[in-house]
């Protein structure tokens, strides 16, 4: 006999507001001390990860006591019952965290939802509705996912040599990278960040770079300093992480994300553009030779971190100019593709369940 718990409406996919499987199973003897659930029933986690998260069962099944069914819905449409429940997840949070280390519901939390009751056909036409929501967001989601891999896969084609683009031969050069710079890397300024202020330079520190290498404008801080313009960056322009757990994480500096101050812990490295094109290195330095050589520069060193004079010595091979710019524009144009289609899914919210 099919066994829920918590876990499995917490591993089902995103989006799925049904259960159709279990991961794992109770034997007869078991199931014939438990109770049975019919499918077409409403299940809630009681705890966990997915405490307040309403599902509907797809198949009969036994379930463990992290696990409420409603097993009568009194005329309700399950989907729309689901939706109501589930627009309530942070309320029902909140009461059971009260005083609790391990917050669960129970039976008369679960009891005291109040749930709105519109005519049935209002009901499905409501749960209609959320549903095609949800089979959008999932679909632009599995979009997204095929997008990045699609890149991920021509940048690992593309960035090593294995494949070339069409009208370019020839053998890659291997470099170091302070022979490919316009200047020395150089230091952020040592300032603190204070508030945001449209009158002050924006700054930007290492939290502020997203693992994908973006700048984020979540939380925007400026600095107030006489020495700040000095540290300014220009389109084009890199900064590294040089300490810390995020040692070796870049971005590449886009005019698009307006005047940026580069603190302390970065390093600026400023590619001459008639040897390295920017957006190139920018893809090279995401590869896993790239993470490889900064795991290997951090044991040497005794403490995460990577100085400026050490990215000096970065090893990177690379095609001729002409090259580097054919691969760098068909990368951006990806980019700019699966940006389109993350600023379409960014208004459906980042979570299906409140």
């Amino acid at each position: 006999m099919p066994w829920l718990t918590v876990g499995t409406i917490t591993n089902s996919p995103d989006f799925e507001i049904t259960v159709s499987g279990t991961e794992t199973m109770l034997t007869e003897a078991g199931a014939a001390r438990s109770t049975l659930i019919e499918s077409g029933s409403v299940v809630l986690a009681n705890s966990g990860f997915s405490l307040g998260v309403a599902k509907i069962l797809r198949i009969a099944c036994c379930a463990n006591d992290g696990v409420a069914a409603i097993l009568d819905l009194n005329g309700l449409d399950a989907r729309f019952l689901c939706y109501a429940i589930n627009a309530q997840t942070n309320r029902l949070r909140k009461v059971v965290s009260r005083g609790n280390d391990q917050p669960n519901l129970n039976t008369e939390i679960i009891r005291s939802i109040v749930v709105p009751c519109p005519p049935l056909s209002e009901q499905v036409a409501i749960a209609n509705s959320l549903s095609d929501a949800d089979e959008l967001i999932a679909s632009l989601d599995a979009l997204i996912t095929k997008k990045r891999d699609l890149k991920q896969a021509a940048m690992q084609q593309l960035l090593t040599g294995k494949a070339r683009l069409p009208g370019f031969e020839g053998e890659w050069k291997l470099e170091r990278l302070g022979d490919c710079l316009s200047s020395s890397p150089k230091y952020g300024i040592n300032a603190p960040a204070i508030a945001y202020s449209d009158q002050l330079p924006t700054y930007i520190r290492i939290t502020d770079i997203t693992e994908r290498g973006r700048f984020s404008r979540e939380s925007l801080v400026s600095v107030s300093s006489p020495f700040a313009s000095e540290y300014l960056l220009e389109d084009g322009d890199l900064v590294f992480a040089r300490t810390g757990a995020s040692v070796g994480k870049s971005y590449l500096h886009q005019a698009i994300d307006g005047p940026l101050v580069f603190a302390g812990f970065l390093i600026r490295i400023r590619p001459d553009r008639t040897k390295l094109i920017p957006a190139f290195l920018s893809a090279l330095v995401t590869m896993s030779r790239y993470w490889n050589w900064v795991r290997l520069m951090s044991m040497r060193s005794g403490q995460p971190g990577i100085n400026g004079n050490e990215y000096r010595e970065l090893p990177i091979s690379l095609p001729s100019i002409d090259e580097q710019a054919a691969i760098a524009s068909m990368l951006s144009d990806m980019d700019t593709e699966l940006a389109v289609i993350e600023a379409n899914r960014e208004p459906l919210g980042h979570e299906r369940w409140p």
